[in-house]
């Protein structure tokens, strides 16, 4: 006898929004532009050691590593 698997119900898919469990923020966080390509190397590489990347990249500063903290800036969300 087999059993028939269950799947969690999914939201539908708006455009332009993302489709997870976090509500938008009115802004979001980037690598500010006026770092050199060292320190925003640096950044990324300790975001990628907590496994901040793809889907789980910071949207918000309160999720950024303190250590590369000053190397971003918050910017309006379109």
């Amino acid at each position: 006898m087999s059993v028939a698997k269950r799947t969690p119900p999914q939201r539908p898919q708006q455009p332009g929004r993302l489709n997870h469990c976090i509500p938008p923020e009115p802004y979001l966080v980037c690598i500010k532009s006026s770092c050199s390509v060292p320190e925003k190397m640096h950044a990324q590489k300790v975001l990628k050691e907590h496994g901040l990347v793809g889907a789980r990249y910071p949207r918000r500063m309160a999720e950024v590593p303190e250590a590369v903290r000053p190397y971003f800036e918050a910017v309006a969300a379109e």
